[in-house]
């Protein structure tokens, strides 16, 4: 019941970045709030197995205005967390802070309290800073997001980047392509609605990007992951087991192994032509699920 009252109600979005023994870092939170005015005081969350709490001591809180999407996606990733090369920032007290943000705010740690699987950082602020850049301040609007069907922060802003077309390259991974399908099955929870929408995005990115693209959109490649995702959230369905994209990877990590399938494709057969432009049935052994919706059966 709470998880669909916090659907509903808009979330603003932050990065909180910091030194670290080898650079900066930058991760997207949620549960961002005021505490205190006097002393200032403001909090947030993170999951209690995250690595970035150990160098939470001082740190930058940078308050994301619409105009930083991608920005917000690119510190959803782990894999970008630490890469500030394309992203707009400048230095106080060894701690980036982000351009074109509402503002930013240099703070200390006050304390940290664990409640559920989450942990509360309460932060004071020692520096306050005005949104830096070319940008009239007056003319940025914050970035809200409502908590759509099963979606964290993270996954919101990272659909929103891709359905703009402003995901950064670099971020469209495999890992990115399930979270874009289990996003659109998850909410309409029917795989013959979801599909052409699935492709349909996926065309339009890479549209967006074909200067950029080395291999092209492959159907079987499509069609084979998009119908494991699906498997995989029938059966969570049946569990009664609810969650993000990433609680989903962790229950379900073969199927972040783009390799898996090889386990049924050759190369030769998954790259041909004909894969390519429409789904082939596998030639090394048979598939984990049925096909009939694609014309196919399961021998």
């Amino acid at each position: 019941m709470l998880r669909q009252l916090m659907r509903n109600v808009p979330s603003p979005v932050i990065v909180v970045t910091f030194p670290t023994l080898n650079g900066h870092k930058g991760i997207t939170c949620s549960s961002f709030t005021s505490v205190s005015l006097e002393p200032p005081i403001v909090s947030f969350a993170l999951q209690k197995r995250s690595s970035s709490l150990e160098h939470l001591e001082q740190f930058g809180i940078n308050v994301l205005s619409n105009m930083q999407v991608t920005v917000s996606s690119h510190f959803a990733s782990y894999k970008t967390q630490t890469d500030f090369t394309k992203i707009p920032h400048y230095f106080d007290s060894n701690i980036p802070l982000l351009q074109y943000s509402l503002g930013s705010m240099i703070c200390s740690l006050d304390k940290t309290v664990d409640v559920g699987d989450h942990r509360v950082v309460f932060a004071k602020m020692d520096k306050y800073l005005e949104s830096l850049g070319s940008i009239n301040n007056d003319q940025l609007k914050p970035l809200l997001y409502y908590q759509s069907g099963y979606r964290s922060v993270g996954d919101a802003v990272f659909m929103r980047a891709f359905t703009e077309q402003e995901l950064d390259f670099r971020d469209w991974t495999h890992r990115a392509h399930l979270r874009v399908a289990w996003t659109y099955l998850t909410e309409l929870q029917n795989l013959e609605e979801a599909y052409p929408i699935i492709k349909e995005g996926i065309l339009k990115y890479n549209e967006h990007n074909k200067h950029l693209i080395q291999h092209g959109y492959n159907e079987t490649i499509t069609r084979f992951f998009v119908n494991a995702i699906w498997l995989a959230i029938q059966n969570d369905v049946k569990q009664g087991t609810k969650g993000d994209f990433v609680d989903f990877t962790m229950r379900y990590p073969h199927l972040d192994n783009f390799s898996l399938i090889f386990d049924y494709y050759s190369s030769q057969r998954l790259y041909s032509d004909e894969a390519k432009g429409q789904f082939i049935p596998p030639d090394k052994r048979s598939l984990p699920f049925p096909l009939q919706y694609y014309g196919f059966q399961n021998k």
